[in-house]
Parts: structure tokens; C-alpha cells; sequence
């Protein structure tokens, strides 16, 4: 079986892959598989979505059942030479969340909804005020203890002036 994955940013009527998805976008995402072998088979369909889910909610599983952060279909037979196609749609949170970057995953909360059926997809999310702060912060230079002992000692005088 080949696997393969696409997603459409509904509301900006766009591959989701093009342009950061902003609050209450809708996004659909199309998996395909088909049997390139020369019997029916029936593979498992499931679609791990935890990193989608910090930033969107699954509006249509069409079909689907969503437990634990995985999608699941129920298993179907998939003639030699025949295609499979699955869709559901998620719906990108309003306001968008503002957790930090995790600490332990660098991927979580990042502002990015990253999975892979296949082949991978990722989807970048308009960050909310307070992760442009995060971001900003993340990079400014490293001045050093020296740097910031000389200006508290510089601000310390200007005021007994």
C-alpha cells in the first residue's frame, strides 16, 4: 500500500501548506492509500493527530472515531489497483492558544500542526500576540552577566544623581 496526504485550507480556499491557517480557519485534510499489490488487502486507517489538536479541533471525522488523539476508520478492503480516499476537517482554535514551547518537546506548541500519513504535512499557524513576545525574546543577544551588572551599576548611579 502507498499512503499519501494533502490538506486545504477551506477558509482561505489554499493548500494549507502555503500559508500560515489563522483563528477559526477550517482545514481538511484528504488521505489516500492505494493497493499497489496484486491481492485485496485491508490496512489499518488511523491518523495520529496529538500536534494537530493543540491548535485545531476535529469538526468532521466523516466517518471517523476520534479517541486519544487518533483518528480511526473502520477497516476496508482495498481492491489490487484501487484507491482509498478519507477526508476530515479540523477547525483551527479562536483565539489561537498562547502556551509556551514545552520545555521536554520542543515540538509542542510550537505553531505548527505537524502529522504524517505517508507522506508529512505541516501547517503553520498565525502566532498570537503574546508567541510573537515569545519568539522576540527567544532572540535577543546573549549579553552575559558582565553586561548586565555594568548597566544595573550605571542606572544605580544616575539615580543617587
Amino acid at each position: 500500500f502507498t499512503k499519501s496526504k494533502s490538506a486545504l485550507n477551506l477558509t482561505q480556499n489554499i493548500d494549507a501548506t502555503t500559508a500560515p491557517a489563522h483563528a477559526g480557519d477550517l482545514i481538511r485534510y484528504q488521505l489516500t492509500t492505494k493497493n499497489i499489490g496484486g491481492t485485496p488487502g485491508a490496512p489499518a486507517l488511523t491518523e495520529e493527530l496529538s500536534d494537530v489538536l493543540e491548535y485545531a479541533d476535529v469538526t468532521e471525522p466523516s466517518g471517523g472515531t476520534l479517541n486519544n488523539g487518533i483518528l480511526t476508520w473502520p477497516s476496508e478492503t482495498i481492491a489490487p489497483g484501487a484507491t482509498l480516499v478519507k477526508t476530515f476537517t479540523v477547525q483551527v482554535k479562536n483565539p489561537i492558544p498562547a502556551t509556551p514551547t514545552g520545555l521536554s518537546d520542543k515540538f509542542s506548541y510550537d505553531l505548527r500542526m505537524d502529522n504524517v500519513y505517508g507522506n508529512g504535512v505541516s501547517i503553520t499557524i498565525q502566532p498570537p500576540l503574546p508567541k510573537q513576545v515569545e519568539i522576540a525574546s527567544t532572540n535577543l543577544p546573549d549579553t552575559g552577566a558582565s553586561t548586565g551588572t555594568v548597566i544595573v551599576l550605571i542606572v544605580s548611579l544616575l539615580t543617587l544623581f
